[in-house]
């Protein structure tokens, strides 16, 4: 019994001893470099952290300034778009005035007629009419039956005689004549002469182509183209309402 605590506490005490001592040596012990100690094992890698907040956005930047390029070059001509629909059909216009009357003094006894002051052409021939124009040949008067605007186209071939050295001829309206419708002749001179006036008129209005006021004492003679130029009238009017 005693050798065995003996012996227990023996080795104790060379336990303690030898672990002291080692204790000693490991203090003492140069210290080895850091590239010789051995790398230990990495441990497990940590879990990623939460993503950060998204950052300001910047402020942006200022606008450039260049030049501006040149005109591009034009492009080619599109295809025709297709006909549009036909538009609608315009009102219908008020009817023309068809009324009227052409007439000539023509042949013998009317190509060639003398005429004295203040009375009228007889004209024997009706050209062209339609309308209610009232006239009945041979004679010198045309009556309107509607009122309103008509233009009046006269002319003759005459020269005077019996003294006349500067014959006239003009319309006569309702018995008045109307100055500036004269005609004169060149004295001597036996050409065409013509002219055309409008005027406003009432219904039953007359009208006359006379051999003008001024040739007293003298004669309007017509020139018969038959004889001279190989014509076949001397004198016309046309009347016609325009409105």
């Amino acid at each position: 019994m005693f050798r065995k605590i003996f012996y227990f506490i023996t080795c104790f005490l060379l336990l303690f001893v030898c672990r002291e001592g080692f204790a000693d040596s490991l203090l003492t012990q140069p210290t080895m470099p850091k590239e010789l100690i051995a790398k230990g094992k990495h441990d497990h890698k940590g879990r990623r952290g939460h993503r950060g907040h998204r950052g300001h956005r910047g402020h942006r930047g200022q606008r450039g300034i260049g030049t501006m390029g040149a005109t591009g070059a034009m492009g080619a001509t599109g295809a025709t778009g297709a006909t549009g629909p036909a538009g609608a059909t315009g009102p219908a216009g008020s009817g023309g005035i068809n009324n009227f009357i052409s007439v000539v003094a023509n042949g013998s006894g009317f190509s060639d007629q003398s005429i004295t002051a203040n009375d009228a052409i007889q004209f024997n021939v009706v050209t062209d009419s339609a309308g209610s124009i009232s006239f009945t040949p041979p004679s010198g008067i045309f009556v309107t039956t509607d009122a309103g605007d008509y233009e009046v186209t006269f002319g003759a071939r005459f020269t005077g005689t019996n003294g006349d050295t500067n014959p006239v001829i003009a319309i006569r309206i309702n018995g008045v004549e109307v100055t500036e419708s004269r005609l004169s002749q060149a004295a001597g001179a036996e050409g065409w002469a013509t002219k055309s006036l409008t005027f406003n008129v009432p219904a039953s209005t007359i009208f006359e182509i006379v051999a003008a006021g001024v040739n007293v004492g003298g004669i309007v003679e017509l020139v018969d183209p038959l004889v001279a130029f190989g014509g076949t009238a001397s004198a016309f009017v046309t009347i016609k309402q325009i409105r």
